[in-house]
């Protein structure tokens, strides 16, 4: 009877340490998949950011003009 239980037990550590990695994995992409979901759902609106890098876009095109570059 003892044997029968103490093999039951080991069987069962064993399922579940052969079962670990996998879900090690499974609960790590959960996490990630949560992590970008609340940075696209917190994600401020910034107007001010957008003129001043659409105004350096249209400095590098003048620039690069000068040197001869086809930027469009």
């Amino acid at each position: 009877m003892y044997n029968s239980i103490r093999s039951y037990s080991h069987l069962l550590i064993v399922a579940f340490a052969v079962q670990l990695p996998f879900w090690g994995i499974v609960s790590f992409g959960a996490y990630l998949l949560f992590k970008l979901g609340y940075g696209v759902f917190t994600f401020n609106d910034v107007p001010e950011a957008h003129k001043e890098l659409m105004a350096q876009i249209q400095q590098a095109r003048t620039e690069l003009r000068a040197k001869g570059v086809d930027v469009d």
